[in-house]
């Protein structure tokens, strides 16, 4: 084949290039402008890497490349038409993207949230809060390991140079769970802490140092059964065993008198405290180790953003982990915390701060979404090239872009095929938006299905519908809702915005409204004077401080169906292995001129701010099929606050 000036030569023989953890080092990370015809720079020189590649690829007439990685967002995001007279064309994906399920013994980010009551198992989640004077400031610079310093900071806690308690707790977690896996037999198996806080060398070397003097004073204490020291380690590390699920499997007795148990533990991590951070000369051999000691290495690795991809940690069970200075590479070492943990996965721990868990939550939906756009894709058969806008458009997954954003550059989004839920609440908000929901549901006058809703996949009491509601009367609800100011994943005044639009070609102009009140609370309560709900009991989520509420998910798959016929709805479930594909298989068959709106009555939990016992949630559904081809009608939004481009862009040095 033929790219502009070069022609390849080799005709006579196929290439198949296949490229590992394909969204890192692969992608160009340049900015590559288009000119006013909207045609690329045809002079312009991408990044090494990818130029080689892609003239490795031009030399042959015949070609397959395949790249394999847990976090596609990069590869997604190139530029399908991308193109230079160098390196001929660019590698977006345009054949085919397929997700490959995951086996069972997989521990993955499903495994944490609970399909049946949609909460969050967060047993392996510890907050870290203690890292920096002001935790909740992404500017703070001051302390241990503040969210910004530079490569002379001095790593120190109240002027000592020590760490922070909440490491040393994460030190004898790992402690604890290494003794466990020991008397457990997995003597043979490798067990991995990594401490990721820093990308600077000389900021990680001084942690080292701090993490060697713990180790070495936990030794000592070890030798000297009796003293003080030795019962408040004992209380310690047993207030460790308590926190992992299965509390009485092993007491302290006999972690402390096995042979393979603390004393071992604590002699082998000695020996193995690694810095594996820029061009450090610590290595990191696992197999060398088992082969010349007979038994699993236990370490502890400190790393930076550099921590190559290539480096497999092997039997990682506790990750002490801060944010990097740029979310994009934080998303990237995310993977880490995931992969087979046959045998411990009850004994993993992560310890971190309430904002990433927060983006934890976040990217974690975002791949979900991204996945569930894949099979979406595969199923219609149509490729990424064809598939493309929809997913650059889509609001959640735009956010993981790293295209250049120009300060005050609008973005465009589209909400076709979109489900959104509010799992964030402000409880300074809650009376306001309880006061919003019973003005509304006055206006839409009598529901259609009252106190109780039959539908082929079961019955909901105490929940109402109101059928054809005027799309005018959705947009009021929507502008006025109050969200907490964190919600990265619901713009109600984007959707309300985005639905006007699609009015003016006559879609979404009618509305399903549910008022969903078939809770497990027990506490009954009143809406509007007339509307009896149980109120949905949605469990806290430890990253919450302040006025906020977090929840894991606010609906239930079945919910989405509310609006479809009978038909449609045993349709959907004899042809979906998952319920997670229900929503996805409503929006294809939802007529364009019609949204679902589902509002929920959650208990909210006790604060001082509010007088309401009802924290009203809300979800929102919208058709995959629409006339506005993905590219006009959309919302267009303004972004042009500096976090904006500090939080989602990744400098790449």
């Amino acid at each position: 084949s033929e790219f502009g000036d070069t022609n390849s030569f080799i005709k006579d023989k196929p290439i198949l290039v296949i490229d590992d953890e394909v969204d890192s080092g692969s992608v160009d990370t340049g900015e590559q402008l288009l000119n006013d015809k909207g045609e690329f720079d045809p002079e312009y020189d991408p990044k090494t890497i990818n130029k080689l590649i892609r003239q490795l690829l031009n030399l042959y007439e015949k070609k397959s490349y395949i790249g394999y990685t847990a976090t596609p967002f990069a590869n997604v995001f190139i530029h399908p038409n991308e193109y230079t007279k160098d390196a001929g064309p660019g590698l977006f994906p345009k054949s085919f993207i397929h997700d490959l399920p995951e086996p069972n013994n997989y521990y993955g980010i499903e495994k944490l949230f609970s399909e049946e009551t949609g909460d969050i198992d967060e047993s392996f989640l510890e907050i870290v809060d203690d890292h920096c004077h002001n935790p909740q400031d992404i500017d703070c610079f001051e302390g241990w390991m503040p969210p910004k310093h530079y490569t002379d900071h001095e790593a120190l806690t109240n002027g000592n140079n020590i760490h922070p308690n909440s490491l040393k707790r994460a030190i004898l977690s790992f402690i604890a769970s290494c003794s466990i896996r020991n008397l457990r037999g997995q003597i043979d198996n490798h067990k991995s802490m990594l401490i990721h806080v820093s990308k600077y060398i000389k900021v990680n070397q001084q942690i080292k140092v701090q993490v060697i003097n713990t180790i070495d004073k936990i030794r000592s204490t070890l030798l000297n059964p009796g003293t003080d020291e030795f019962i408040n380690f004992k209380k310690e590390i047993e207030e460790e065993l308590n926190n992992f699920p299965k509390q009485n499997e092993f007491s302290f007795d006999q972690i402390f008198n096995s042979e393979v148990g603390i004393k071992f533990v604590v002699s082998e991590i000695s020996l193995n405290i690694k810095n594996l951070s820029g061009d450090s000369v610590d290595f990191l051999n696992y197999e060398q180790y088992k082969r010349s000691k007979g038994k699993g290495l236990q370490t502890i690795i400190i790393g930076g953003d550099r921590l190559s991809r290539g480096i497999t940690l092997e039997g990682l069970s506790t990750s002490y982990f801060l944010r990097s200075t740029k979310m994009y590479d934080t998303l990237m070492q995310m993977g880490r915390w995931f992969g087979y943990r046959q045998g411990y996965q009850d004994l993993c721990k992560l310890f971190t701060t309430p904002e990433m868990m927060d983006w934890f939550y976040f990217i974690s939906e975002a791949t979900e979404e991204l996945k569930l756009q894949f099979r979406i894709m595969s199923e219609k058969n149509l490729t990424p090239q064809d598939f493309g806008l929809k997913v650059k458009s889509h609001p959640l997954l735009m956010i993981t872009s790293r295209v250049k954003m120009q300060h005050g550059h609008s973005i465009t989004s589209s909400f076709v095929d979109h489900f959104g839920q509010t799992t964030s609440f402000d409880l300074n908000k809650v009376d306001h938006n309880l006061k919003l929901v019973e003005i509304f549901l006055n206006e839409i006058e009598e529901p259609s299905e009252n106190k109780s809703i039959i539908r082929e996949y079961g019955n909901e009491q105490n929940s109402y519908v109101w059928k054809n509601v005027n799309s005018s009367k959705v947009i009021n609800f929507l502008n006025k809702y109050e969200i907490h100011e964190d919600a990265k994943l619901v713009r109600p005044h984007f959707y309300s915005q985005y639905i006007k639009n699609l009015n003016s070609i006559d879609e979404l102009k009618e509305w399903t409204v549910g008022l969903m009140g078939s809770g497990s609370s027990g506490i009954i309560e009143k809406v509007c004077n007339k509307y009896e709900v149980n109120l949905l009991k949605r469990k806290a989520r430890k990253a919450d401080f302040n006025n906020k509420y977090s929840i894991g998910a606010l609906t239930n798959p079945l919910h989405q169906m509310l609006d479809l016929d009978n038909d449609q709805i045993k349709e959907i479930i004899k042809n979906s292995k998952d319920k997670k594909n229900y929503g996805a298989k409503a929006r294809q068959l939802r007529n364009p001129k019609n949204g679902l709106l589902l509002i929920y009555p959650i208990e909210k939990p006790n604060h001082k701010n509010s007088k309401s016992k009802i924290c009203f949630g809300f979800a929102i559904s919208f058709p995959s099929k629409s006339k506005s081809k993905y590219d006009e009608n959309n919302v267009s939004y303004k972004v042009n606050n500096v976090f904006f481009k500090q939080e989602y862009f990744s400098n790449q040095d």
